[in-house]
């Protein structure tokens, strides 16, 4: 336990404040969608444009180090993708929704955010199996 205010200084250096909250404030604006359940076409909406928000803070700011400072605001992050990869899933399995004119403009813009996110992913363990060499 002597160790822990040491270790709380060093986990705090690599925190970027800053831009925590900006995806902090993007997880709040999830959950005050997620718990209207009585419009779900809001919901996807909003969904769909926390994507595009989350994509966009992706590619100016690259993929957050949270895996690897251990912040627990990566929870938060996979919570706004379930929502948006299950926004997808529905598009891609409803041919109701994909008539939808709402439906369609989310299914015509590409949101690269999958693939910063695996793209991170592969960069943190190419990083991990370098120090192992």
């Amino acid at each position: 336990m002597s160790e822990y205010p040491q270790l709380r200084k060093k986990y705090e250096k690599g925190l970027n404040i800053p831009l925590r909250e900006k995806y902090y404030s993007l997880y709040v604006i999830d959950q005050q969608a997620a718990s209207s359940h009585d419009n779900i076409r809001m919901q996807d909406s909003v969904f769909y444009e926390l994507a595009v928000s989350l994509s966009t803070l992706i590619k100016k700011e690259g993929f957050p180090n949270w895996f690897q400072n251990k912040d627990t605001i990566h929870i938060q992050l996979h919570i706004l993708l379930r929502h948006y990869c299950g926004l997808q899933n529905r598009i891609n399995n409803s041919e109701e929704m994909q008539k939808d004119s709402l439906y369609i403009r989310m299914t015509k813009n590409d949101i690269p955010i999958l693939f910063y996110i695996q793209h991170g992913i592969n960069s943190i363990r190419l990083k991990r199996l370098e120090k192992l060499h």
